[in-house]
């Protein structure tokens, strides 16, 4: 993965509106990977946003769907031994592995 200060996202605006928008890169801290995504579902649950008025997001952080993720581990912060820089991975959101949080 090329070093870059920012990653794209897609979020709601409401009224079944999308955008792409450029987020600051996180930083992954104690205990936490950073995800180079290559492929994330959007399923029903993420289309309730979707449909939702605009009034909803006003004044609201803008939220990324999502879940379901698959990508390469591109940073590692201190104390994750599980995974790699470069592993390829994939997040199951419902049960982890019991090793963080």
């Amino acid at each position: 993965m090329a070093p870059t200060d920012t990653m794209r996202g897609v979020v709601f605006r409401g009224n079944r509106v999308a955008e792409v928008i450029e987020f600051p890169m996180p930083v992954p801290g104690q205990g936490e990977v950073l995800i180079q995504l290559k492929r994330a579902a959007i399923c029903g649950s993420d289309l309730h946003g979707y449909r939702r008025s605009t009034s909803f997001f006003a004044g609201k952080e803008p939220w990324v769907p999502g879940h379901e993720p698959a990508g390469r581990v591109a940073a590692l912060g201190e104390g994750c031994h599980r995974v790699h820089v470069g592993d390829r991975v994939t997040i199951y959101h419902w049960i982890g592995c019991g090793h963080c949080r």
